[in-house]
């Protein structure tokens, strides 16, 4: 997530509510939920994403980083990154590259190798989401015709509305 991250936001990152990681960040860090069992999370870390504050006045806004702040952060950040992965594979996909051609052209172009994140994970991440997204489609098939052959049914039972002729008033001729 680190190289994710910098490859977007850079190596010093200012909070700032004006993009997606930031104003998530900010909500989190804002009503900090606290975990005993999280608290050590920030320590375990060998790479760190610096974020400073700026001109936000963090004692006056109650802004505090907690492990499980850090942890919700970090799988939130993943589930973005997956997500964009999926849509840059359906497009290299659809012009006819291998999946795993655009997985590791993906991870080259972010800066991302295979000490930081496993292909054949993503690949089986992209596989799921491709096979749920075949399922919704196969579910929501409709046969074509058959709603509109029960429509004239219906309308053929009806009675056909006869127009009111108008009445015609004879002028006499002069």
């Amino acid at each position: 997530m680190l190289k994710f991250l910098q490859f977007y936001l850079g190596e010093h990152y200012f909070l700032s509510e004006d993009d997606q990681f930031g104003s998530y960040l900010f909500a989190q860090m804002r009503r900090p939920r606290r975990d005993a069992r999280r608290d050590h999370v920030l320590e375990g870390y060998a790479g760190q994403w610096r974020v400073y504050y700026g001109a936000v006045p963090a004692k006056k806004l109650g802004l505090r980083l907690t492990g499980k702040v850090v942890q919700k952060f970090n799988k939130w950040v993943d589930g973005v990154m997956k997500t964009e992965m999926v849509g840059y594979i359906n497009c290299e996909v659809k012009h006819g590259n291998k999946i795993k051609y655009a997985i590791e052209e993906y991870l080259t172009e972010h800066g991302m190798s295979e000490e930081d994140v496993q292909v054949e994970t993503l690949y089986k991440h992209y596989q799921r989401k491709s096979n749920k997204r075949k399922a919704k489609k196969k579910e929501g098939v409709v046969r074509p015709g058959r709603p509109e052959a029960e429509l004239r049914k219906d309308l053929r039972r009806l009675p056909l509305p006869v127009p009111a002729v108008p009445s015609v008033v004879a002028r006499p001729v002069a």
